[in-house]
């Protein structure tokens, strides 16, 4: 299913419905083309420095820190290592808030974002089998 929505152009205004270069919404997740990004609250696609959470996502949930133009978890965000802004360089992943080559023990590797994929809903198993519910044991429960 494609959900409509708008898009602002270099010149500021809004073009019309998804569809235009490289923007779509699917299940909910939008994605604008090049270098934007959409703007939940507003419905848009903003350039790079007019997206901020506090405009377009409101408060981060819970174990994650602003960012300004994201919510990141620092423990494990390779563009939010730590500290908002510390990137990890390709080749390394951000294992508990430190960029590292690979993942501490017990960790899984999933996209330079280490994961404990016995317990974690998003990686429950192996990355990305997400759960409904729960992980336990690296299984999805009810």
């Amino acid at each position: 299913m494609l959900v409509e929505h708008a898009a602002m152009t270099s010149s500021g205004g809004r073009s019309g419905p998804a569809g235009f270069e490289g923007a779509s919404c699917d299940f909910g997740t939008c994605r604008c083309s090049g270098s934007l990004s959409f703007c939940e609250r507003e419905g848009i696609c903003l350039a790079p420095g007019a997206y901020t959470v506090a405009r377009c996502a409101g408060t981060c949930g819970s174990g994650l820190t602003n960012c300004v133009t994201a919510c990141a978890d620092l423990q494990q965000d390779p563009t939010n290592c730590g500290r908002c802004g510390v990137e990890c360089a390709p080749e390394q992943v951000c294992s508990l808030g430190t960029c590292a080559t690979s993942c501490s023990a017990g960790l899984t590797d999933c996209d330079r974002s280490c994961w404990d994929t016995r317990v974690d809903r998003a990686h429950c198993g192996a990355c990305g089998i997400v759960c409904e519910a729960a992980c336990v044991n690296s299984e999805c429960r009810r």
